[in-house]
């Protein structure tokens, strides 16, 4: 079987053995089946299949974002809702995209953040 038949970008354990690959310099023990093969640009053609698989995934809303990485101090409606959270305890309604993650000490980030510009 042709490695690039076999993996499946979809698949975390093959993500995760593809993040040992990457930082290894090998594949996981017992991970590739016995009568793999391995074609020309195979590793291209690994890295396009995950590329197409994140781009699926953003297009179908499945990519959880940190609220830390999507504030925009510099963008004034951003600003606008951060002063909304400061007065009401809450952000404004459908600001927040779906599928935002808000992580550990998010608030103390956020804060952080938000203060590197004034308006």
């Amino acid at each position: 079987m042709e490695i690039t038949k076999f993996f499946d970008p979809y698949n975390k354990q093959h993500v995760q053995a593809y993040r040992i690959l990457m930082d290894t310099g090998s594949w996981p023990e017992k991970f590739l089946p016995e009568n793999i093969t391995f074609t020309t640009a195979w590793q291209a053609k690994l890295a396009l299949a995950i590329a197409e698989a994140w781009v699926n995934a953003v297009e179908n809303d499945q990519v959880c974002m940190d609220i830390t990485n999507f504030i925009d101090p510099t963008k004034k409606l951003h600003v606008e809702a951060h002063k909304h959270l400061e007065k009401t305890g809450q952000w404004p309604e459908n600001f927040i995209p779906k599928g935002m993650v808000l992580g550990y000490n998010w608030q103390m980030f956020v804060n952080a953040k938000m203060r590197t510009t004034w308006w």
